[in-house]
């Protein structure tokens, strides 16, 4: 069986938290101990009855984590629907921007950053607009935080699906190009202005003392093209089809692990082989860990709580009153679908076909009788039905059963 990251967390969670529980927050610990218990009755069902032969089914909740590979599926998609639902109809452009490794130790441990960061992005682009039209225009932007690398060692980037030009006066001014390289009438580039916004937003952030004005500095001196930022023609998004699509893939590790289960090689109870492709030459690299060095590895990444690193700026900004037609998300079947306004039954059919509360056996459709939810306390239950109509149709007594998972 192909090794998953849940199952190895739900082996060595516990020995994890005895062992880091001091450099971890209340709500990590929580978390951790949420996705243990994913998928089973330990974190809450709901019983399901058929009256006509019996058949009883409990469907336990899953944990909504942003550490759970299995949680964060759906949620990954509607990330994606709400930015395409945002769309104005023009031409977008997938950014990816990078800082120096220098930055990205006290940048991931600090969340006053990582917000400081995202925006130095929506200003680098806005205002590399700006200097080229020569007028103020407004873009629509999507920043997305990522705080780690293929590797799973810290590596903060920002990327970014914005809008190739902006509003301004009533009127849409097309930008096109991207000065990433000097030359022509090219004098500053957007480079250069993404690490003097970087560099700004630390020196007002971090303490006024001389060293860190000198470190501050010399940085700039060692980058004087700036920092990288990748964003050529090829990064152009021209449908909507082609923005979901590109929405998914910089915004699946915001609910999901800094690591697919598919990229988990092999795993024999000590040790976790793990593998990625370098970004720049392609080639396969592998790196094998101790399984709770894996762990703190994969958790470190995962976000305090309050912590938004999906961010809408310019004319995608929650509080700007946008006057354009919103666009549709389709579904592999061509229907627009909006999986906020599905219940958790229809969503279960559309992804696997098949109703969930169906019964196996007659297949007629089952009847819901308790309701189970864990709170501080303990386990709480909620009856459909009164006691004496459930031992009439033959169903077991509920308190048995959460009596024995105490």
């Amino acid at each position: 069986m192909k090794p998953k990251l849940k199952y190895i967390l739900k082996e060595h969670g516990h020995d994890f938290i005895k062992k880091y529980g001091s450099e971890l927050s209340a709500y990590v610990v929580s978390v951790i101990l949420a996705v243990m218990d994913c998928g089973t009755v330990k974190s809450g069902y709901r019983s399901f009855f058929c009256p006509d032969c019996g058949q009883l089914k409990r469907i336990p909740f899953s944990c909504k984590k942003r550490l759970c590979p299995s949680c964060s599926q759906w949620a990954n998609r509607e990330f994606a629907i709400n930015f395409v639902q945002r769309m104005l109809p023009f031409t977008h452009r997938h950014l990816t921007m990078s800082i120096p490794d220098v930055f990205w130790g006290m940048v991931h441990d600090n969340p006053e950053f990582q917000k400081g960061l995202m925006r130095a992005a929506y200003v680098t682009v806005r205002q590399t607009m700006m200097m080229y039209l020569g007028v103020e225009v407004m873009p629509g932007m999507m920043g997305v935080l990522h705080n780690f690398g293929r590797d799973l060692k810290k590596n903060c980037h920002v990327h970014v699906i914005v809008t190739e030009g902006g509003y301004f006066g009533g009127k849409w001014y097309q930008f096109m190009y991207f000065p990433f390289m000097k030359g022509g009438r090219i004098k500053v580039t957007m480079n250069e202005l993404w690490r003097d916004n970087v560099i700004e937003m630390l020196r007002l952030s971090l303490p006024r003392t001389k060293n860190n004005s000198i470190f501050l500095d010399g940085v700039k001196r060692r980058y004087p093209n700036g920092f990288y930022i990748f964003g050529d023609k090829s990064c152009r998004i021209k449908s909507n089809r082609n923005a979901y699509n590109k929405a998914k893939y910089i915004t699946r590790y915001v609910r999901h692990p800094p690591i697919s289960d598919n990229r988990i090689l092999q795993y024999d109870g000590e040790s976790v082989t793990i593998w990625w492709d370098h970004p720049s030459s392609g080639v396969r690299e592998y790196a094998t860990y101790p399984v709770l060095e894996f762990l703190y590895r994969v958790i470190m990444h995962l976000p305090e709580l309050g912590l938004n690193v999906v961010v809408y700026y310019g004319m995608y900004s929650p509080r700007y009153v946008q006057v354009s037609v919103v666009q549709g998300v389709f579904d592999s079947d061509g229907a627009v679908v909006d999986p906020k306004y599905l219940s958790w039954r229809s969503m279960r059919m559309l992804q696997t076909g098949v109703d969930p509360l169906a019964c196996p056996h007659c297949r007629r459709e089952m009847i819901e009788v308790y309701l189970v939810y864990k709170t501080v306390k303990g386990y709480k239950m909620k009856s459909y039905f009164h006691r004496d109509d459930l031992s009439g149709m033959g169903y077991p007594l509920e308190i048995h059963f959460i009596s024995s998972m105490i």
